[in-house]
C-alpha cells in the first residue's frame, strides 16, 4: 500500500498543475486502448549486450480529465529476448578453456588418443530461453500539445508504475563429436534446462514519451508511442561464482552497474466509449 500511495501521491502533483482552476462541465470521456509494438533494452551495459528487443503488447483505460488533459491506468508486457550470438560468444570463452582442460585429464580420452593419433574431438553449445519478461502495472497522465479537434494530434505522456520482471529458463543444447579418418564421424548430443525460480523482481520507476493520434471514426483513433523507461532497481552482486568463473562473474558485475532503461514502441487502436 506505501508503494501504491507514493505513485499516486507523484501523479496528483503532476495533474493539479494541468487542470483547470473550475472543473470543466459535463462527464470526463473514457476509452480503452490496445497496443502492441517492441521493447529495447537501454542500460545497463549488461542488458544491451546480451538481450534484445523483442515484440509486447498491453491495453489502458483512459479518462478525459478535460479538453487537453487525460489520465489512465494501464498494463503492458514487455519482454526482451536473448541475442544468442553474443551470449554464446562471451560464455562460449569461458567454457571452452574449461571443457578442454577437463578432456585433456580424462584418462578415457587420452587412451583413445594414444591409440588413435588423428583423432579430433570437438564440441558445440546452442543457447535458448533466458529471455526477460518485463511486465507493467502503470498510472500516467497525456498532456495534448496541438488542436484537441484536431483529426491528427500530437500528446505528451508521462507517469509511474511498478514494474515485475522475471528470467525464463535457460536451455543448453552441447553437441560433442569424435572424428578420425578409419573410424569416421560420431556425435552426441545433450540437452540441459536450468529452470529460472524465484527471480521475479518488482521495482519503481518512471516513463515518459510523445503519443501521435490520428481519428479514423468518430470513436476510434489510431495510436502510435514511444516511451522513455526508467527503473530505480539496484541488481545485487553474484555471490560464491563457481570455480572458473570468477573473472567472468566480476565481468558481469561491472556490466550490470546503473539503473534499468529501456524504450519501447507501439501502434495500436483507441475505442472512445
Amino acid at each position: 500500500m506505501k508503494k501504491i500511495a507514493c505513485i499516486l501521491c507523484l501523479l496528483q502533483g503532476a495533474v493539479l498543475p494541468l487542470a483547470p482552476v473550475f472543473p470543466q462541465a459535463g462527464p470526463g470521456r473514457f476509452s480503452i486502448a490496445v497496443f502492441g509494438g517492441p521493447s529495447l533494452p537501454l542500460a545497463p551495459q549488461l542488458y544491451r549486450d546480451y538481450w534484445k528487443s523483442a515484440f509486447g503488447f498491453g491495453g489502458e483505460i483512459r479518462m478525459r480529465w478535460n479538453n487537453r488533459t487525460a489520465v489512465s491506468i494501464g498494463f503492458s508486457r514487455q519482454p526482451f529476448g536473448l541475442d544468442e550470438a553474443a551470449f554464446k560468444k562471451d560464455v562460449d570463452a569461458v567454457v571452452d578453456p574449461l571443457f578442454r582442460q577437463m578432456l585433456d585429464s580424462d584418462p578415457t580420452v587420452a587412451s583413445l588418443r594414444s591409440q588413435f593419433p588423428q583423432m579430433q574431438i570437438g564440441w558445440d553449445n546452442v543457447y535458448s530461453g533466458f529471455g526477460i519478461q518485463n511486465t507493467v502495472w502503470s498510472l500516467g497522465i497525456s498532456r495534448c500539445l496541438g488542436d484537441p479537434a484536431s483529426p491528427l494530434v500530437l500528446s505528451v505522456t508521462g507517469g509511474a508504475g511498478w514494474y515485475f520482471q522475471k528470467m525464463e529458463d535457460f536451455g543448453v543444447e552441447t553437441t560433442v563429436w569424435f572424428s578420425e579418418p578409419t573410424l569416421g564421424r560420431s556425435e552426441t548430443t545433450v540437452n540441459q534446462n536450468v529452470e529460472i525460480e524465484d527471480t521475479e523482481e518488482d521495482d519503481f520507476g518512471l516513463n515518459a514519451g510523445l503519443a501521435l493520434e490520428w481519428r479514423m471514426a468518430k470513436r476510434l483513433c489510431l495510436v502510435i508511442e514511444g516511451k522513455y523507461h526508467f527503473l530505480f532497481s539496484e541488481n545485487a552482486a553474484t555471490q560464491n561464482p563457481p570455480e572458473g568463473f570468477e573473472d567472468w562473474a566480476r565481468e558481469i558485475e561491472r556490466k550490470s552497474e546503473g539503473k534499468v532503461q529501456m524504450a519501447t514502441f507501439s501502434a495500436g487502436l483507441r475505442f472512445w466509449l
